[in-house]
């Protein structure tokens, strides 16, 4: 879709960095729930194609829990990416979702529909 748009404008095919970070206001105060919610929202950065993936904390800025819960939400935070990378080899993988005809035909009809609605504009 993008090499489309880019090319309607007349302009060269150049791709942003996309950067994903996700910000405390998304977590509960439920620590083990976050840590399903941090590696599920991690795990759909990486395979929508993000550049740079940032997992904070869930009680990042949080002055109301104790230190022990602070140091918790840390290591979950940083063993998010170790376990995509490490145990789940999704950086040895280019495209983790290719051949999965769900995903693949909800792009395709998101990108349809952002290309026909892009024409109706342009």
């Amino acid at each position: 879709l993008w090499p489309q748009v880019l090319r309607a404008w007349g302009l060269a095919t150049t791709y942003p960095v996309a950067e994903a970070q996700f910000r405390p206001e998304g977590y509960s105060d439920d620590r083990y729930t976050n840590m399903i919610r941090a590696t599920t929202m991690a795990m759909s950065a990486v395979q929508g194609g993000v550049d740079r993936l940032t997992v904070l904390p869930y009680d990042a800025g949080r002055e109301d829990k104790a230190e022990y819960s602070q140091a918790f939400g840390r290591r979950i935070a940083r063993n998010v990416q170790h376990l995509l990378k490490l145990e789940s080899g999704f950086d040895q993988v280019p495209d983790p979702a290719a051949g999965s005809y769900y995903i693949e035909n909800l792009t395709r009809l998101f990108a349809e529909k952002a290309w026909a609605q892009f024409q109706q504009t342009a």
